[in-house]
């Protein structure tokens, strides 16, 4: 009796263990393809994959962190903030669950949990340059420029070759008005990565505001030539806001490379 009452029950073991296992290759898969929507800057299109990883397989951590690097681009900052909370939750040693909410934190607005969250990450992968970056774009957006250059001057020093850092350098020389620094770790930046366009937008933006104008405007044409919209969108704002002789500045930066720009019209 006691053996033909166990053996159903191990045989539904059997069964719901082979259904989750199924439903976690599932999430893993959509987490794969949402994840290179991201990376291609496609953060609406990747979200709808993101999501159904995060229902097939509630624990998969990688499927909410990026969800919430997706949504926070998307302008859902509070869907970014629940989601950057679940994968610091689900992956406590993963540092980009941590800087990825602190970013969040910190578009909502919420300058403490956004620093507390970003240090977490660096506390996590402390030679990582890109994690240390995130900690020190956050500061820059806060205004504290001296602690900014701290951080990425430590991202440099752990990682020589991260030219997230450089360019991070790049905005908070921008922002203070040291514009020919500005110029040179853009850059550097640029060296190291080419193609990035956020880089060649802010480079030609310092160059602008230092009066090199036909410098400025062969960095922001080279970003039309790049695959990537938004920032030739961005790239076709500035040439025309330079057209116009307007004063342009830089009101948010988000690491990522989303930038939102304030032109005034020439007086």
């Amino acid at each position: 009796m006691r053996l033909s009452t166990i053996m159903p029950c191990l045989g539904l073991l059997a069964v719901s263990a082979t259904a989750f296992a199924a439903q976690n290759n599932q999430a893993v898969s959509y987490n794969k393809t949402g994840a290179g929507l991201v990376h291609q800057q496609r953060y609406a299109a990747a979200i709808p994959y993101l999501r159904e990883a995060t229902v097939l397989d509630p624990t998969y951590e990688p499927a909410h962190r990026n969800l919430c690097l997706a949504l926070l681009q998307t302008g859902d900052v509070d869907g970014a903030i629940k989601e950057g909370y679940t994968a610091a939750q689900l992956g406590s040693k993963d540092p980009y669950a941590y800087a990825y909410l602190g970013q969040a934190y910190m578009a909502k607005g919420n300058l403490k949990e956004a620093v507390e969250s970003a240090e977490d990450g660096v506390r996590i992968a402390p030679s990582n340059g890109d994690i240390v970056s995130i900690l020190g774009v956050i500061l820059d957006q806060a205004g504290m420029y001296k602690d900014a250059i701290t951080q990425f001057k430590y991202a440099l020093h752990v990682q020589p070759g991260c030219y997230a850092a450089h360019t991070g350098l790049g905005d908070v020389y921008l922002h203070m008005g040291r514009y020919t620094d500005a110029v040179d770790e853009f850059r550097r930046s640029i060296k190291l990565y080419k193609n990035y366009p956020y880089a060649h937008l802010e480079l030609g933006l310092a160059l602008y505001k230092s009066g090199h104008d036909a410098e400025a405007r062969a960095e922001w044409s080279s970003v039309l030539k790049m695959s990537d919209p938004n920032s030739a969108q961005l790239a076709q704002t500035y040439i025309a806001g330079a057209a116009g002789n307007s004063t342009m500045d830089t009101v948010t930066i988000k690491s990522t490379g989303t930038v939102t720009i304030k032109i005034q019209p020439a007086k």
